[in-house]
């Protein structure tokens, strides 16, 4: 049919139905545009029929499909597909896509048949999706009335049944959650039922809770994933977690380990954010420690807060299990109640053309071997800009920093500075980082958590690609001062297209406590990698001073 032809049907259309009785004056504040290859009115009936490239508009959304029917008086819509093609629905930026729709314009309500889309960074595919407004939704119980206040009235929420979900876009993914169902509140959060887990077409495991997706800050809920562990002192271990959220403001996370020489260890925490700037945070751990030599809970809260820059934290524990590397190689494990301890930190200011710094001041009161201390302090950091590595020639940098720390105990005072001085280059399929490491202390501390030693280090890391989809790297500690190589660190890397496997193994030659863990991460979500071992975070943390 001619162009001409198509315009003055769709006119046709759009008087006709704009001057139906299913139109009130309000309602003709919503153009509706209709566009075929051949459209028919059925005056009698109400209907218009529209065959070949047929393409509907609202305000909220455009429709595409082979065959359409739009029910005047109804304002019914009904869409099917042809032979290999597909219904497509566009509405705010989203995309769905199936084999048939039936939707109804007035109470924004419908189901798609055969239905697959993308909800932010997450595909899915699968049956049947029902759309409907959020206090529909939470009519029919999809989602609760919490949830329906934390999203506008109007906004769709999805309810798909018999879907498959992932973050990867390739046609057979390598990774994908399979559920009976699953509730999308865009802008808010995906909730997957009992979701099976695979690996390609292989079922890894069937996981016994809801399993839940935070789209306001692209941040996966609890591992969906049994992972296991190790730790020199409890064994080899099991992680379960779960997530669940009563409202937009508060949050909380459940975790179940169990160890084949500790039995089982729980974790609960829970966080109430009233603002973007302010987190305030509980935490309680059940969990083993060797300077303990057993198992109690050990609880901890307090606040975070962020504004322009400046970052305030206050912190209260008791029992708390502390780990602090006072150099390679050698590990502090202790027990400690902070009662509160205070930190602020100023924004990073600039200190010439590519250099930065920032103020420090510290506050706290402490508990430790039974005995109380009070300590305040002060210190100030320094850096260089660090600019990625993209040929073979050295990229320097360096790190400064200076505390000063006073006690209640005695005359007792610290001043430590510390520097770390290197450079990244590359070489053929090598990729290097040196980092020279120094450390001069003053005084001592009273707590044997905080007081630290001099310590003069070198540290080499080297990394190659091995083969395909498998890297390498190493990096050593040396001992400049005792002439001996105190620790080295091993990560063997499997980069798939959607996701990353990262195995580390920790040879401590000083204390012989070495470890091993596994850190998964989907490409999706790159800021909230799954650690199966949390020390991965902690060595991650402290390599950032390297």
């Amino acid at each position: 049919m001619a162009p001409s032809v198509i315009r003055i049907l769709t006119c046709f259309v759009l008087l006709t139905l704009l001057g139906s009785p299913a139109f009130s004056q309000d309602d003709r504040k919503e153009k509706i545009t209709l566009e075929a290859d051949y459209l028919v009115y059925e005056e009698a009936e109400g209907i218009a029929r529209a065959e070949g490239n047929a393409k509907l508009r609202t305000k909220d959304m455009t429709l595409y499909a082979s065959h359409l029917e739009y029910h005047v008086y109804e304002q019914v819509v009904k869409a099917t597909a042809g032979d290999g093609g597909e219904v497509v629905m566009l509405s705010d930026g989203k995309r769905l896509s199936g084999e048939r729709l039936e939707y109804d314009l007035l109470s924004k309500e419908g189901r798609l048949y055969n239905a697959s889309g993308q909800v932010d960074s997450v595909f899915l595919k699968g049956g049947s999706l029902e759309v409907a407004p959020a206090k529909a939704a939470m009519q029919r119980k999809w989602i609760s009335k919490g949830d329906a206040k934390r999203v506008p009235p109007e906004e769709q929420v999805g309810r798909w049944s018999d879907v498959s979900i992932t973050t990867c876009d390739q046609p057979r993914p390598h990774y994908r959650l399979v559920t009976s169902h699953v509730t999308v509140i865009p802008g808010y959060r995906l909730v997957a039922k009992n979701p099976k887990i695979y690996i390609g077409e292989s079922l890894l495991f069937s996981y016994p809770f809801d399993y839940t997706v935070d789209l306001r800050e692209k941040k996966e809920g609890a591992s969906a994933v049994p992972f296991l562990a190790y730790d020199s002192d409890k064994g080899v271990g099991m992680r379960l977690s779960t997530s669940l959220s009563w409202s937009e403001e508060f949050e909380a996370d459940a975790t179940v380990f169990y160890w084949t020489e500790e039995d089982f260890e729980g974790e609960i925490s829970g966080r109430y954010r009233p603002n973007p700037e302010l987190d305030l945070f509980l935490l309680s751990q059940y969990t083993y420690s060797s300077p303990d030599d057993e198992k109690l809970w050990r609880p901890q809260w307090g606040a975070n807060w962020v504004h322009q820059g400046w970052t305030a934290n206050v912190l209260w524990s008791e029992r708390e299990d502390v780990e602090v590397e006072k150099e390679a190689g050698v590990t502090y494990e202790g027990t400690l109640w902070r009662s509160p301890e205070f930190s602020l930190s100023s924004p990073w200011k600039k200190v010439g053309l590519h250099n930065e710094a920032r103020l420090l001041l510290f506050w706290g009161e402490y508990e430790e071997v039974g005995e109380s201390y009070r300590r305040s302090g002060w210190g100030v950091e320094a850096r260089s800009e660090e600019e990625p590595v993209s040929g073979p020639r050295l990229k320097p940098y360096w790190r400064l920093r200076y505390l000063w720390w006073d006690y209640d105990h005695k005359d007792d005072l610290q001043e430590i500075t510390s520097a770390n001085v290197g450079f990244t280059w590359k070489a053929g399929i090598f990729s290097m980082r040196t980092a020279y490491l120094r450390r001069w202390v003053s005084g001592k501390s009273p707590m044997a958590w905080d007081d630290y030693d001099e310590r003069e280090e070198l540290y080499q890391t080297v990394s190659m690609p091995v083969t395909g989809k498998w890297h390498l790297s190493l990096r050593g500690g040396y001992d400049l001062r005792d002439s001996h190589l105190d620790e080295m660190v091993y990560r063997v890397i499997y980069d798939e297209h959607c996701y990353q496997w990262e195995f580390v193994y920790v040879d401590d030659m000083v204390e012989d406590d070495d470890w091993a863990g596994l850190r998964l991460t989907i490409k999706a979500y790159p800021e909230q990698p799954v650690f199966l071992n949390d020390k991965i975070r902690k060595l991650d943390e402290l390599e950032t001073e390297l």
